[in-house]
């Protein structure tokens, strides 16, 4: 079994990921192993040392390459010297040398046809070597994206408590007639425009209602404040204290500025990493938020779910195949919530940590919400859940 430990160094890195938007990640990196639970795919998964990469792995003059053959996953990068990691979908540090200045890593992963996949590789000094992206040939188009209807407007908020503004971009899309509609929350609110492509275009195929889109950035200028804010520590009252920001002064003003605009119940908070597990814990506040949507939640040593919700919610968790130790959270986190009688689905796709995986399990979620076509008559690239065999792929 491979075990997840963190690469301290490299602490916390902005990506741009799918789409040129940037995404802020926390690098779990896992030691490599020859084995890997093919019912759930693995993070990283190495492949032994004693299996060679072929010669023509490195025939490619694009810097970083990855082909596929069976259930065998083959990633190139050109480079005099060796990179010191590649991230993305899968992370690892294990690159071997195959010719002159090529490096590879191989990983086993079941139903790569059906996977999309992107990686990044980085020199020791953490600068960009190049990028690539793998999609099988059974993965489908994957989210449609539109064009917003409307500006994006920013605003300050002040967090008296941790003494610092936060940056709160509002997407109010044209289809907003005065009726009051419901409110969509994003705490990673710098990916704003990301998603709200994605928004948009369900909205104009009317597969969801308009939406007010309210997002707030997550808080970077330290290596782990993004991580301190949002995932529950024992040791520490950071997300106490951002969890007491968020109710009181966040929500607050989304309710006065909006009032009239805005439903007084049926909010939806969006995460993804990091932010997962903060709108996992939104459910122990008294906000208007009944429908929580966690992509790839990361774990937490502290017991989120030991007290009650206030209020009844109804909770959207998924997550990678390929990211064992975002995928085993999730499991904990709606084994958790059922026991408590809560109503949890469950998403699962052939990707790892990346935007393949989020944009998908936003898109699903809100359409099953909304009661609009079913998400399997959507392009997707799904699979059933390691824990919820018997149930429908989204």
């Amino acid at each position: 079994m491979v075990k997840a430990r963190q690469w301290l160094s490299a602490g916390i890195l902005t990506l741009a990921l799918a789409g040129g938007a940037g995404h802020a990640q926390v690098l779990d990196f896992v030691d490599a192993g020859e084995t890997c639970r093919a019912a759930i795919g693995c993070q990283v998964a190495v492949q032994p040392h004693d299996a060679p990469v072929p010669a023509e792995a490195c025939n490619s003059e694009d810097p970083v390459t990855v082909t596929a053959s069976g259930e065998r996953l083959l990633l190139a990068v050109r480079s005099p010297d060796r990179p010191q990691f590649v991230s993305g979908s899968l992370s690892t540090q294990r690159l071997e040398p195959v010719g002159d200045g090529c490096w590879a890593a191989a990983w086993r992963l079941p139903s790569l046809s059906g996977s999309k996949l992107t990686f990044a590789a980085f020199d020791a000094q953490s600068r960009t070597l190049g990028r690539a992206t793998f999609e099988g040939a059974a993965s489908g188009a994957g989210v449609a994206y539109a064009e917003l209807s409307a500006d994006i407007e920013t605003v300050t908020l002040n967090d008296t408590i941790a003494g610092i503004e936060r940056r709160v971009h509002v997407y109010a899309p044209r289809q907003m007639n005065g009726a009051p509609v419901p409110v969509l929350i994003l705490p990673d609110g710098q990916a704003i425009r990301q998603y709200a492509r994605i928004v948009q275009d369900l909205i104009d195929r009317e597969l969801v209602p308009p939406l007010l889109i309210v997002a707030i950035e997550a808080r970077m200028d330290t290596p782990f404040a993004r991580s301190n804010d949002y995932v529950p520590h024992p040791d520490t009252d950071h997300h106490r204290a951002y969890l007491t920001f968020f109710e009181d002064a966040f929500i607050a003003w989304i309710e006065a500025r909006y009032r009239g605009q805005v439903t007084r119940e049926g909010w939806l908070i969006f995460g993804a990493s990091a932010s997962a597990t903060f709108a996992l814990t939104a459910s122990r506040t008294s906000s208007p938020i009944d429908h929580i949507i966690a992509a790839s939640p990361a774990a937490s040593e502290a017991d989120i779910f030991r007290d009650p919700p206030v209020r009844e919610v109804a909770f959207h968790i998924s997550a990678g195949l390929y990211e064992e130790e975002f995928q085993r959270a999730a499991t904990r986190y709606s084994e958790q919530l059922r026991a408590q009688g809560a109503p949890v689905h469950r998403y699962c796709y052939y990707s790892g940590h990346d935007l393949f995986t989020w944009e998908a399990a936003l898109r699903d979620a809100l359409v099953k919400i909304f009661g609009g076509r079913a998400p399997s008559d959507l392009p997707a690239h799904g699979g059933p859940c390691p824990d919820m065999a018997s149930e429908p792929a989204p």
